[in-house]
C-alpha cells in the first residue's frame, strides 16, 4: 500500500532542493576535457563541489589506483589514457588486450582468461584489485 504522505514529502523535498541540485552539461564538460589540457601541477579542467580536481591529491590521500587500459583502444589514445601516471607514480597499470569495450563486455565474463576478477601476466583486473585491497585492509585491521 502506498503511503500518500511519504510520496508527497518526497516531491516536496525535491521541489525544495531543486535549485540546489548539481547539474552539468555533459557535452560541454567533454568538450572542455578534450580541448583544455591538465595543468602542469596536475589540476584538471573540472570543478566539483566548488573545488578544482587535482591528480596529486589522490597520492596525498594515499588512495590506491588501478588504471585499466585497452591495448587496442579505438576510443582513447594511449597518452590520454595514461595521463594520470604523469602526476601519480603509485598508479598500478593493467593493460587488457583488445579494445575499450572489451574490458566491460567480454572480459567481464568470469570464464575468460582476462576476466576482471583474475590475475593475468603481471596485471590484475579491477575486481581482483578491489578484493586484494579488502584483504589488505582486513590484515591491517587485525
Amino acid at each position: 500500500m502506498k503511503n500518500p504522505f511519504f510520496d508527497e514529502r518526497i516531491y516536496e523535498i525535491a521541489r525544495e532542493f531543486q535549485d540546489r541540485l548539481v547539474t552539468f552539461d555533459a557535452e560541454s564538460m567533454l568538450d572542455s576535457l578534450d580541448t583544455i589540457p591538465v595543468a602542469t601541477d596536475g589540476t584538471l579542467p573540472v570543478t566539483l563541489f566548488s573545488r578544482k580536481l587535482n591528480f596529486r591529491r589522490i597520492k596525498e590521500k594515499g588512495i590506491k589506483w588501478l588504471l585499466c587500459c585497452a591495448a587496442n583502444d579505438d576510443l582513447l589514445d594511449s597518452a590520454s589514457a595514461h595521463a594520470p601516471m604523469d602526476y601519480i607514480d603509485t598508479i598500478e597499470l593493467a593493460i587488457f588486450p583488445k579494445g575499450h569495450g572489451a574490458i566491460a563486455t567480454s572480459w567481464s565474463n568470469p570464464e575468460t582468461e582476462y576476466a576482471i576478477q583474475k590475475r593475468f601476466g603481471s596485471y590484475r583486473g579491477p575486481v581482483r584489485f578491489q578484493l586484494d585491497l579488502e584483504e589488505e585492509f582486513k590484515t591491517k585491521k587485525k
